[in-house]
């Protein structure tokens, strides 16, 4: 319904997005650098659940171009792509079809797991912005086998 004033996806400080699809994937969690062992290790510990081998947002970033793709300031095993950018087309409705598995290979350099979530986030939190989003349906297809 309305941008977020100051927010830039590629500063930990105001990365803020009207609009995230978080899609989850599983993975061989032995392949990641210690630290995001570590890290993955420490949040498990904290809140009980692990986290995601990767996770790929597609979102409507702030000061971003379209289709480009920023690695999350937390970790690099979250990266964002941006479906929009600023507040290019706010108030109206938008479809957008992605193929996950060529954005996970070209986000992350690597065949992409199975899907664990697909999650939905509205995010003001380093603003301390206001924000509506309206989502409408989320379809997934599997890809057609040869």
């Amino acid at each position: 319904m309305q941008p977020i004033a100051g927010a830039d996806t590629t500063d930990r400080r105001r990365e803020d997005a009207p609009a995230r699809i978080m899609v989850s994937f599983d993975g061989d969690k032995s392949k990641l650098p210690l630290k995001d062992r570590a890290a993955a290790s420490a949040a498990q510990s904290i809140s009980g659940q692990p986290l995601p081998y990767a996770q790929l947002m597609y979102i409507w970033g702030g000061k971003v171009a379209v289709d480009s793709i920023t690695t999350s300031a937390l970790t690099s095993r979250i990266r964002m792509l941006a479906v929009a950018a600023d507040d290019k087309g706010i108030g109206s409705w938008h479809n957008y079809t992605r193929n996950l598995v060529e954005d996970f290979r070209r986000a992350f350099g690597e065949e992409p797991g199975k899907v664990t979530a697909i999650k939905l986030m509205t995010d003001t939190d380093n603003t301390n912005g206001d924000a509506v989003t309206f989502y409408g349906d989320i379809e997934v297809r599997a890809a057609a086998k040869p």
